[in-house]
């Protein structure tokens, strides 16, 4: 369950397929335990603890435990995985804050697999920063006053 008292960080909704695992490798060994892609270890455990991770899956419900375990193993942490999804484009929505200028989304999309260069080398080099400077986020009012 995500923590709703991590104030101020960021929520990063990750797929699995492609991003962190090898997409659809999981279909040719079922349960299975799988290994990160490469630099997708690095990545993630760059993303600052005040931030929530939130894994979203096409994948059954049913492969939630080897999910779970799949991430245990590579010591990544997680708050929430969304399972079930369908294999559409995924558009995500936010408003604005009052504490906040600038954006408050941000939308990568990467090739499969890491090929041709992966979120996680794009984001190692300026990306992250980039959303830092852009997103930086002010402490909410009510603690301000």
């Amino acid at each position: 369950m995500v923590n709703m008292h991590k104030e101020n960080g960021r929520t990063w909704f990750i797929d699995l397929d492609g991003t962190v695992f090898e997409h659809n490798k999981y279909l040719e060994r079922p349960g299975q335990i799988e290994d990160p892609l490469p630099h997708a270890k690095g990545f993630l455990r760059s993303i600052p603890k005040s931030d929530t991770i939130i894994f979203t899956t096409g994948r059954s419900e049913l492969e939630r435990k080897t999910i779970v375990a799949s991430l245990k193993k590579a010591h990544l942490r997680f708050d929430q995985i969304v399972t079930g999804l369908p294999n559409g484009v995924r558009v995500l929505i936010n408003d604005e804050k009052l504490f906040h200028k600038g954006k408050t989304a941000f939308a990568l999309t990467v090739s499969r697999n890491g090929r041709e260069g992966s979120a996680h080398e794009k984001l190692s080099k300026g990306l992250y920063n980039k959303i830092n400077r852009v997103a930086k986020v002010r402490p909410p009012l009510r603690k301000r006053l």
